[in-house]
């Protein structure tokens, strides 16, 4: 059971009902009125719940406290899903050479831009919900689970797995709305709500809309009063401007409970949409996820993603080597932990980014910093961008091609701590870049192949630059 199963406790409004009439307090004020009106069991499942209690909390802020938590790691963990489906997709050329088919080419590409757009705007939610936080006077909150994740509070079973169309109706079933239409670009809704409640049929998770812990925390929020609220949070926070921020990547200013409400709403918009979006508006990732659904090949037609394993680790050990999840050419293996260290970089940089404090210093950290997390992710020349993309395409998980390609394994760092003192931030960083640059080492030498290779140097380069910036700067003390 994960840690977090022990704070919320999930319930449909029929067991509510029978319960003291003092758990309807617990209910998200937007649901809990509706309850009582409930004369016969809904067309879906997915209607009858609602969070009925925060466990361990005794005020509204540290219920909402908990809650953004919550969200954090739900957004962390899907944005993570997202890159690993996006990234087991084929290139458009290699579609068109093994299948000759230039629709089936494009299509790739599209479903790519899709679904790592999704992901870039996961991205803007969770730099949003860590805003939150800040704006309770509490720390930033980048932790989740490792994959897989076991935990009946995630909207699902959660896995790191290729792009499918039983993948794809998880992530549809979590950005649905409450009241979805019967059907989207030409998709019947309630067949793919119904293919993803089957798929965790087995287990004693039922999938959960994201939608709902937003839906709490709004209500929550309107009974936050001034006390609760750190007056000089956007002192703290991550802008818009910072994180290219705009209407698509979401970071709207948070320093009052109106913009609190607001960003909540506008997160749970962009998942969901709205009952009656404005002509011209950018469609949801409930939407989008449908038209990519609508199109995607069922197994044995043909394949659009790269034999890549669900779950993939680096873990060595007795009987480490038969296992399909583990990549074990050793080759691949040390490619795939670089991924780890430039992901790693990625969580850091962006927990000391929110951790800031004023001075004179801070405009040129910030810079640094900033630079560190969107450059690696998402631009063109992003290592872990260019990596997570290269491990399929390029790297066998065994040394038996047959046997599928390596991929990226999203490990969380180690340590997880984050250490309170500026100085030893930097430092950490530091040892970051000392621990990339030993592997590139280790790669070069261990395999020739790779020693004028070009995303090593980079990565080397890069990595020198920010050493020499932070030493430069005495930001190590």
């Amino acid at each position: 059971m994960s840690r977090l199963d022990l704070d919320l406790q999930w319930g449909p409004p029929g067991a509510i009902r029978q319960a003291a009439g003092a758990e309807i307090d617990d209910l998200a004020p937007s649901l809990a009125s509706a309850l009582f009106e409930l004369a016969a069991p809904p067309a879906r499942q997915d209607q009858l719940e609602t969070i009925r209690a925060v466990k361990g909390v005794e005020t509204n802020r540290q219920e909402a406290v908990k809650l953004l938590r919550i969200a954090a790691e739900v957004e962390h963990a899907l944005l993570v899903q997202y890159l690993y489906a996006g990234y087991s997709l084929k290139d458009g050329n290699t579609v068109q050479k093994e299948t000759k088919d230039s629709v089936k080419a494009a299509n790739v590409e599209n479903w790519a831009n899709t679904v790592l757009g999704i992901a870039r705007e996961e991205m803007g939610h969770l730099i949003t919900v860590q805003n939150l936080l800040l704006l309770l006077g509490e720390s930033p909150w980048l932790q989740r689970e490792e994959f897989p994740i076991p935990t009946s509070v995630y909207p699902f079973h959660f896995h790191l797995e290729p792009l499918s169309r039983d993948s794809l109706s998880k992530y549809i079933f979590a950005e649905s709305p409450q009241d979805p239409p019967p059907n989207v670009s030409g998709v019947k809704v309630a067949e793919v709500l119904a293919r993803a409640q089957a798929l965790e049929a087995h287990s004693d998770i039922s999938p959960h809309r994201v939608g709902i812990i937003y839906q709490k925390l709004q209500g929550l929020f309107r009974q936050l009063g001034p006390q609760d609220l750190r007056p000089d949070a956007g002192k703290v926070q991550a802008q818009a401007g910072d994180w290219e921020g705009s209407s698509v990547i979401l970071v709207p200013p948070v320093t009052s409970e109106p913009q609190a409400i607001a960003a909540l709403e506008a997160v749970a918009e962009q998942g969901e949409g709205l009952p009656s979006p404005p002509p011209g508006s950018r469609l949801p990732h409930f939407d989008r996820f449908l038209g990519v659904y609508r199109d995607f090949p069922e197994p044995g037609h043909w394949a659009p993603t790269w034999d890549v394993p669900r779950d993939p680790t680096t873990a060595a050990g007795a009987g480490a080597a038969s296992r399909p999840d583990v990549i074990s050419d050793q080759r691949s293996a040390r490619w795939a932990r670089l991924g780890d260290i430039r992901y790693c970089i990625i969580l850091e940089s962006l927990q000391h980014f929110l951790s800031l404090r004023g001075g004179p210093k801070r405009a040129a950290q910030a810079a640094f910093l900033n630079t560190r997390v969107f450059a690696e992710m998402f631009r063109g020349t992003g290592n872990l961008k260019r990596l997570a993309s290269r491990l399929p395409a390029s790297f066998p998980r065994t040394d038996l091609p047959a046997e599928g390609r390596a991929a990226a394994t999203f490990r969380m760092p180690d340590p997880a701590y984050f250490p309170p003192v500026e100085q030893d931030r930097w430092r950490r960083h530091l040892a970051r870049i000392d621990a990339a640059a030993s592997l590139i080492a280790e790669i070069q030498a261990k395999h020739p192949g790779d020693k004028n290779d070009g995303l090593l140097q980079a990565i080397a380069a890069g990595d020198a630059a920010g050493r020499q910036e932070i030493t430069a700067q005495h930001w190590d003390g």
